[in-house]
């Protein structure tokens, strides 16, 4: 039995909206050309998540519901994200604290760095969208 596939529309895939994701990938890559998307979207959501409360942060299992993660990946993450653990260092993105009364709970915030690199994905994607036609 033979199937017959039509090759994707591939047109989507020029659009400034991709255009613009694609600079901001290109922008962390420059910065991070280690970190994993999966990374990325755990520092991503967290940023969205906490940007409501950003005093308080984000609670890590919290963040792991939100990713439909399980924890340990969120954890990992995190580790990576944050000061890093043992002999590998972090890149230093995102802060861990305790959420105060709750000694096994960390709250995620946003590092300096971490801000200075959610801009730079911001205006990659700006100007990218302002000049889509290179």
């Amino acid at each position: 039995m033979f199937f017959f596939f039509q090759d994707p529309d591939l047109s989507a895939l020029q659009t400034p909206e991709m255009k613009a994701f694609t600079a901001a990938l290109d922008e962390v890559r420059r910065q991070y050309p280690a970190m994993p998307v999966g990374m990325l979207y755990t520092l991503l959501t967290a940023a969205n998540v906490s940007s409501s409360d950003e005093m308080r942060g984000v609670d890590l299992r919290d963040l792991s519901q939100t990713l439909a993660l399980p924890y340990s990946t969120v954890a990992r993450h995190s580790d990576a994200l944050g000061h890093g653990v043992a002999k590998r260092g972090g890149l230093g993105l995102i802060e861990k604290d305790v959420i105060p009364g709750q000694k096994k709970h960390k709250a995620l915030k946003i590092s300096p760095a971490g801000k200075a690199l959610l801009s730079a994905i911001h205006l990659a994607m700006r100007v990218e969208m302002r000049n889509p036609a290179h």
